[in-house]
């Protein structure tokens, strides 16, 4: 659904607020960042059309700061109160079996990812930005967020050198994402009279099912020439769960089992063309797509009652609508 409203005179012009400094925070080579990267694969053929491929991939990332600098200081300069860092710990682990049959493939590829982030972030200005007494206040934006995703997919290929090559498959995946977010601003209770210095605080689950089938046909149209066709169906399920509170929030909300389903067909299209060898020519028209989903927020704060009645409403829908594409 789209929105669109007109005004009769444009809006005054934006002028950013300058701040002074509040801090004498001060560090150099503030974005230093250290990374580990270990792998491990090992390949077994129990015979000569079998091949088992277990990879195992694992990265830790420690960064003291982000790479954010502030276009109006000296150059990569920032002006913050603390150090933010930044732990990034990522697992990938992977199981690629084929199996040769007469003219035919057989391939199952397995996965797991499995991603953790934590950053801790200066908000001292962002919240002064919203309430400019509370500039002098530090604010500490702590978050967490996990991600673990199994994915499975088999595919069935011709193997044999002829006109007509073809592939079918299935595909399966389930996702979970947990992100947990506070923000801490110090002497906040006081000022706003809630009796707590948390502003905001966040704990959304986002659990996403895929399931999909697809299949890809090439002829060889002359030895130059090939043409191809392929069709994908699939169905995309999400369900989101979350609480949420603090001022900034407009006091306690929930989201309790949100859900949402995206169902449909992305077909693609594509000519190639070899004038010689070590060359290719090739046109390709496919369909795009971007999957809806639930509103995770509260969709009729009071806060946002102004917002609704200039656009005509009472809240925000609960959910959003895919987008696809056509070229």
């Amino acid at each position: 659904q789209e929105w669109a409203q007109s005004a009769s005179t444009p809006p005054a012009p934006f002028t950013p607020v300058t701040y002074g400094s509040q801090s004498a925070f001060g560090r150099d080579r503030a974005n230093q960042r250290s990374t580990f990267t270990a792998r491990l694969s090992a390949k077994y053929m129990p015979d000569d059309s079998v091949v088992i491929l277990p990879i195992a991939t694992i990265q830790r990332s420690d960064k003291a700061n982000p790479d954010d600098f502030f276009t109006n200081l000296p150059q990569f300069q920032n002006s913050v109160r603390f150090n933010q860092p930044t732990r990034d710990d990522l697992s990938v682990y992977s199981l690629n079996v084929s199996k040769q049959f007469a003219g035919l493939t057989l391939t199952s590829l397995t996965g797991y990812v499995d991603r953790s982030i934590e950053w801790d972030r200066d908000y001292s200005l962002f919240i002064a930005g919203l309430v400019p007494a509370l500039l002098a206040n530090n604010s500490y934006n702590a978050s967490n967020t996990s991600s673990r995703t199994f994915t499975q997919e088999l595919r069935l290929a011709s193997s044999d050198a002829q006109p007509l090559k073809w592939v079918v498959g299935v595909y399966y995946s389930h996702q979970r994402d947990d992100l947990y977010q506070t923000v801490d601003t110090v002497g906040a209770g006081d000022f706003f009279g809630t009796g707590t210095d948390v502003t905001y605080l966040g704990d959304q689950l986002t659990y996403t099912t895929q399931e999909a089938a697809f299949g890809d046909v090439t002829y060889a149209l002359t030895p130059q020439w090939e043409l191809s066709a392929g069709l994908r169906w699939f169905d995309i399920k999400q369900k989101v769960d979350g609480n949420f509170d603090g001022v900034f929030n407009g006091g306690h909300s929930e989201v309790d089992g949100k859900r949402s389903t995206d169902v449909g067909v992305t077909p693609k299209y594509s000519l190639t063309y070899r004038p010689m060898d070590n060359h290719l020519l090739y046109g390709t028209a496919s369909k795009g797509f971007r999957q809806g989903g639930p509103n995770r927020f509260n969709t009729d704060s009071p806060l946002c009652e102004p917002d609704f009645a200039r656009l005509g409403i009472t809240r925000a829908p609960d959910s959003f609508k895919a987008d696809s594409l056509w070229p």
